[in-house]
């Protein structure tokens, strides 16, 4: 009977350890080192659609008239695969193509015709982005599995505002060089170069933020355990950012409001003066600053407030580490 009741128990155990993945401690290095990170998409990003004078000076669409659309991905053109826009220019010629690409969840065959434009090359009216390259910082790593998770929120192209697809990608060192503060209306920004080493790949940008496999030494990196979401409350707390000296270093703010929904968790405010003398408040690259509230990691700062950025939004650790 008593053996039973322990393979029952053990058996309830695997159940809750997988329906309440917080009900047992989890511990992440703590980070809050500024990186630089770069990202190719996974096929060709349509940015835009175009309008160009062909060889009779006629104002003319190929890519509107094939219904092609800003936000679509090219996957492939005439059965080759596609992951720059040179890619694109080698094949485009005279002859019609057809174009495979992702809108949303859907896969979609369209052919399109080139025009003969008037600088005499075949055009079909397309904005293309196939990467990027920017600032933020690194929130924590999994010391079990080395993944680290950064910025907080997901890389989206400028333009269409569709989170970008991941073909590659990698986190490096980088060193900040100039601090534009935040002021009201006007939200700041870090200005660095980047530099060796590289610190990681990237795998995934989804609305979290990134993530991928930390290739480079944290030792020295505090290690705290992940607070669950009734953990949290308003109130004191500090975030962990290198913008200062390039030097991690803890800075005093204060929780002002805790929500379970979506990603846009905690109302998080600045209160150290030291930083809002630096920065004005938050500053775009500090997206991803760890968020300590009683020795734990409670989240990581997302956004700033662009009509008083010394407050912005921060994420759950508990979110983005699900």
């Amino acid at each position: 009977m008593l053996n039973k009741l322990k393979i029952r128990f053990l058996i309830f155990a695997l159940v809750l350890s997988f329906i309440c993945p917080y009900a047992y401690a989890k511990q992440a290095a703590i980070m809050g080192k500024t990186v630089g990170i770069k990202l190719y998409t996974d096929g060709i990003c349509v940015t835009g659609i175009g309008e160009f004078l062909n060889s009779a000076h006629i104002s003319v669409s190929p890519a509107k008239d094939a219904d092609i659309r800003a936000g679509d991905i090219i996957r492939s053109v005439d059965g080759q695969n596609v992951s720059s826009p040179e890619d694109m220019q080698n094949i485009i010629g005279e002859k019609p193509v057809t174009i495979t690409l992702i809108r949303g969840q859907q896969q979609i065959q369209t052919t399109v015709t080139p025009v003969l434009s008037e600088d005499n090359t075949y055009k079909i009216g397309l904005w293309l982005r196939d990467s990027c390259a920017g600032i933020g910082t690194l929130t924590c790593i999994d010391p079990d599995t080395d993944l680290y998770y950064a910025l907080g929120h997901a890389i989206t192209d400028i333009d269409t505002g569709n989170i970008m697809t991941v073909n590659r990608g990698s986190i490096q060192n980088c060193n900040i060089f100039e601090i534009a503060k935040s002021r009201i209306g006007s939200p700041g920004s870090l200005s660095a170069d980047f530099c060796y080493p590289v610190l990681g790949d990237i795998k995934e940008n989804k609305s979290f933020g990134i993530s991928g496999h930390f290739d480079h030494e944290y030792g020295s990196s505090p290690v705290m355990e992940i607070a669950s979401s009734n953990e949290i409350k308003d109130g004191d707390a500090c975030i962990l950012t290198d913008v200062i000296d390039q030097t991690v270093k803890p800075y005093s703010v204060r929780i002002r409001r805790v929500s379970d929904t979506g990603e846009k968790n905690l109302i998080v405010e600045i209160c150290d003066d030291n930083l809002k003398c630096y920065t004005g408040g938050i500053v775009q690259g500090m997206s991803g600053a760890p968020i300590i509230q009683n020795n734990k990691l409670i989240g990581a700062i997302t956004h700033v407030f662009v009509n008083n950025p010394k407050c912005g939004y921060g994420i759950m650790a508990e979110k983005f580490l699900n």
